[in-house]
């Protein structure tokens, strides 16, 4: 069986959300539980543990799939845990890309997953990932993601959703576009920059602590992000994947330029940090996004990440390269 989460007032949900049920519909041995609220979702998952699906699909937004994900690590509904599919449904996406995941149409992609299980083929398609743990947020309890950022990234994504999501460009597009007005407003902004941020504090596994200030700071366990950028080189390494980079014009410079060439988090230069880590503290005062949702630090300024064990995922189409 096929266990099926929607969160109908996602981004693409909102458009299409018909032409999920259509599929579902016309398909056999699937169950669909669709959430009005975050809140739902523990119910959701209760009921599916009780049906032992051989695969939970989350067919929903960057919120709906982090709120699933930090539920699944907290509560630990299933004694075999199935391995988990998310559609496109989102405005970002980027967890489902990172899994196979093509263009802004769940349906299809779903529609895809139930005919790679009528063939047969979907055992050959399981992978696995690790989360991120994420303590010390404002309001929140732990929360279980694969992309944390800050520094000038969090300007990024509010920059992105509030002038460049509007133009309906792709989102590659979209998103290429919004890293280079930020690379430029960094070069030129001076001092007035709206990116810049007051110093960072980092402390990863054993090493010791340094003090900065970054243009971005990337921790994720994803295997690639944007143009190629792929933390670490995309050495797939156990662990999370750290890249930062300083608030220095020459380190943006060359940073742009190894962007533009698909080379960006490929090797350590200059500026950039890029390795692998299992346990980072960050003291900070300015905000975070897990996920592409936005959150502020508690009081203590004090965020704590770390990486789970392995949980299985559907690689919906083959890694370029593998």
């Amino acid at each position: 069986m096929i266990a099926v989460l929607s969160n109908p007032l996602s981004t693409q949900n909102k458009l299409a959300m018909d032409k999920i049920r259509d599929v579902i519909e016309n398909s056999h041995d699937i169950f669909h539980y669709e959430i009005s609220t975050i809140e739902q979702i523990n119910d959701a998952l209760v009921t599916f543990a009780d049906l032992s699906p051989e695969v939970l699909v989350i067919n929903g937004g960057d919120g709906t799939v982090q709120a699933v994900l930090t539920h699944i690590v907290t509560h630990k509904y299933f004694d075999d845990m199935p391995p988990i599919v998310v559609l496109p449904a989102g405005k970002t996406n980027m967890i489902a890309e990172d899994l196979g995941a093509i263009g802004r149409v769940p349906h299809e992609e779903l529609r895809r997953l139930i005919s790679m299980r009528d063939m047969g083929i979907l055992q050959d398609a399981i992978t696995s990932r690790q989360l991120l743990t994420l303590d010390g947020l404002e309001g929140n309890s732990r929360l279980c993601g694969m992309f944390f950022g800050t520094a000038g990234i969090v300007k990024g994504i509010e920059f992105c959703r509030k002038r460049i999501y509007p133009l309906n460009l792709p989102n590659l597009l979209s998103h290429v576009l919004t890293v280079l007005l930020l690379i430029a407003n960094g070069l030129f902004g001076g001092r007035k920059s709206f990116i810049r941020t007051g110093p960072i504090t980092v402390k990863q596994d054993t090493r010791g602590t340094v003090v900065g200030n970054y243009f971005v700071i990337v921790v994720t366990t994803l295997n690639k992000l944007i143009m190629g950028v792929s933390p670490d080189g995309g050495a797939k390494k156990k662990g999370m994947q750290y890249l930062s980079i300083d608030q220095d014009r020459k380190v943006l410079l060359k940073s742009l330029w190894l962007f533009l060439c698909r080379r960006l988090g490929r090797q350590n230069e200059p500026g950039q940090v890029i390795r692998t880590v299992q346990d980072l503290t960050l003291s900070l005062d300015c905000p975070v996004t897990l996920d592409g949702e936005l959150y502020h630090p508690n009081e203590t300024g004090l965020l704590h990440l770390q990486v789970t064990d392995p949980v299985p995922f559907v690689q919906l189409r083959p890694e370029k390269g593998a």
